[in-house]
């Protein structure tokens, strides 16, 4: 916090910006990746979810 205030001049609003452009980054590239991972495996998703049902436990061991 104070790193920020001293590169800044002591204006609060700059170093506010200048946490908010670095952070939004890092807090989203994680969740878009993740979101573009499940939309371009939507084939393969859905063909999983069709195959549960026909899955079974096997017999339990003797």
């Amino acid at each position: 916090m104070l790193w920020d205030q001293r590169r800044t001049g002591g204006r609060h609003s700059i170093g506010a910006v200048i946490k908010t452009l670095i952070l939004v980054p890092i807090l989203l590239l994680p969740f878009w990746l993740a979101v573009s991972a499940v939309a371009s495996n939507t084939d393969e998703i859905g063909d999983m979810i069709r195959t549960v049902p026909s899955l079974r436990l096997p017999a339990p061991p003797a």
